[in-house]
């Protein structure tokens, strides 16, 4: 089965953001990107509804998880350099590669 990269993004309306307590969840899927306690990436083989059933014990009926697969190579934005390196390393597993080389957005306020 191919490797697909999904974004996972959480609402925590009652419970308190749970970083360190997802990360063995995520380690489970496959391999992971935490940019802050709302928004994971994960490169895995699972489907969509195999990772929610992997973290759904984590959240409450009051706060909410999204799921999507996503298109790595269609992407701009700014974050933290480590990020864009973990993404263009997971491109030999990903079809369509990703772009490459390619090159850091600017940072904000600069040109």
């Amino acid at each position: 089965m191919a490797h697909k990269l999904y974004q996972v993004t959480f609402r925590w309306v009652k419970t308190p953001a749970k970083s360190a307590e997802l990360e063995p969840s995520f380690a489970s899927l496959g391999d992971w990107a935490r940019l802050n306690a709302y928004s994971w990436f994960v490169l895995t083989q699972h489907t969509s509804s195999q990772v929610y059933e992997t973290l759904r014990s984590q959240i409450t009926a009051e706060d909410g998880i999204v799921i999507i697969a996503t298109n790595p190579s269609d992407y701009y934005g700014w974050a933290p350099p480590w990020f864009w390196n973990w993404l263009a390393q997971k491109q030999t597993q990903l079809k369509p590669p990703l772009p490459f080389p390619f090159s850091f957005p600017p940072t904000p306020g600069q040109r």
